[in-house]
């Protein structure tokens, strides 16, 4: 297991990408790539989650959605 955090903050393992929230928003974070190379399909998903968070109407139903959720 990658450790994750450092005296100076959270470190991301090589080759990774992570949708961090902020108090500022969301913030996407991407692996550098050479030129012509795709994003995996996980890295997809987390620019999609970006760009419906700008969506209100979509974000209130993901809250709803997991707020319902049973929890344990």
């Amino acid at each position: 297991m990658t450790e994750a955090h450092t005296d100076t903050g959270t470190v991301l393992p090589p080759d990774s990408a992570a949708l961090i929230a902020a108090d500022d928003g969301l913030n996407l974070f991407m692996p550098k790539r050479g030129e012509g190379e795709q994003m995996s399909r996980l890295e997809i998903l987390l620019a999609a989650v970006l760009v419906r968070s700008r969506d209100p109407e979509w974000v209130g139903e993901m809250v709803d959605y997991f707020e319902k959720l049973p929890r344990s």
